[in-house]
């Protein structure tokens, strides 16, 4: 079963990185990418089908189901478009968007968790394919988004949000460094330079906490030798000059920095507290325990929240903060039971860890882009269940 290709894995990151090649090879809404994604979120469909007829699931997955029912439950009974007319204002906000980006994210997880049963253990030249095609992508769609802002703008420095392409490719890199150590430091040198000139501080806090955690991580499994000490402080000192750097030379960052020093976060520094304020002031138990429905921080911010629990909070309520938080813990806990190769735990731990950061600043459940660890974290849940099933049956 094993010596198997799963082409299908092939087909949806493919059908991936078309849909994001929109405006780059061919124009942004054309059928091409509708298709793309049509089909993405038709395969994605099935394989949550049988993702929930699985007998024995780890306990997250399960929460995970529950969790994408409950949204698929909330856009059916949700207006088909909000309206933003306070604070930020961005006038109409289709409902239906930010339900493709959720079913997008959530069946990326069902895809590469029945994959990864399906034809048992993986060849990890399979991780190091996808990793390099998701790094090459995040690289064009960075490039093609600083030109396009550049010359859009007329101005000699911009924010590129496309830097969180990059930190989503970052849980690969474990796969990379192992296959081949030179080119991986080359792309991480390379990830490190991109993210910091991109100027966005989301993804520079995604980067620093995925770079600390690796180095703390890759200690603990060596042990506390001096080689390992050694290697770790040439390391760290490399990595920490190359950021500071990047930083003293990027001027616009500079700025940047200086003016949330100056106002705090901007306009989320607003928003957070008018959020969570009409959550905690709902007198109507029914909203307040399963929210207003989809999208509808629109209605309340006049945008959406940029922040997954006070999202789920106006949308989903108390339930759904809950349920949010549950898959969280109970995957940790998943992880820390289980029996996997050290990097392919590394991979799965940063993969919740920018989940999990980006859950606070920006947008992780919703975001289309954040497919692509998603789809790893599914694979690697699935192989730890291949693994489970094959000692049971050996013993």
């Amino acid at each position: 079963m094993a010596s198997r290709k799963p082409i299908i894995l092939f087909v949806v990151v493919i059908l991936f990185i078309v849909y994001y090649l929109q405006d780059i090879l061919y124009s942004g809404g054309s059928l091409i990418s509708q298709l793309a994604i049509l089909l993405f979120l038709l395969i994605g469909l099935f394989y949550y089908g049988k993702t929930a007829i699985y007998v024995h699931k780890p306990f997250f997955v399960t929460m995970w189901l529950i969790f994408y029912f409950v949204q698929a439950i909330t856009f059916l009974f949700s207006p088909k478009e909000v309206f933003g007319t306070v604070y930020e204002a961005i006038g109409k906000a289709s409902t239906l968007e930010q339900f493709k980006g959720i079913s997008v994210f959530m069946l990326s997880f069902c895809m590469g968790y029945v994959i990864s049963r399906k034809f048992g253990k993986l060849n990890e030249n399979l991780f190091v394919y996808i990793g390099l095609a998701f790094f090459a992508l995040a690289f064009v769609r960075y490039f093609y988004m600083l030109n396009t802002l550049l010359s859009t703008l007329k101005v000699d420095a911009v924010t590129n949000n496309s830097g969180y392409f990059i930190v989503g490719a970052f849980p690969f890199l474990p796969f990379l460094l192992k296959r081949n150590k030179v080119f991986g430091f080359v792309l991480l040198i390379l990830s490190i330079l991109l993210i910091m000139f991109a100027a966005k501080r989301g993804t520079i806090v995604c980067m620093l906490a995925a770079l600390f955690f690796s180095l703390m991580f890759y200690m603990k499994m060596n042990k506390a030798s001096v080689k390992t000490f050694f290697i770790t402080l040439i390391l760290l000192l490399g990595v920490s000059y190359l950021i500071y750097y990047a930083y003293e030379s990027n001027e616009w960052l500079l700025a940047r920095m200086e003016f949330m020093e100056d106002n705090g976060i901007g306009g989320r520094g607003l928003a957070y507290p008018i959020l969570f304020g009409h959550w905690y002031n709902d007198t109507n138990f029914w909203t307040l325990m399963f929210g207003n429905g989809m999208a509808q921080s629109v209605t309340v911010w006049g945008n959406f929240a940029h922040n997954d629990w006070l999202e789920l909070l106006i949308s989903n309520g108390a339930v759904g903060v809950i349920l949010y938080l549950t898959i969280f813990i109970s995957m940790i806990k998943f992880l820390r039971n289980s029996s996997l190769s050290p990097i392919m735990r590394l991979s799965a731990y940063l993969c919740i860890l920018i989940w999990f950061l980006q859950s606070i600043f920006s947008m992780g459940y919703t975001a289309i882009s954040n497919a692509e660890y998603i789809l790893l974290l599914g694979l690697i849940a699935g192989e730890e269940k291949v693994r489970i099933k094959t000692e049971k049956h050996n013993g």
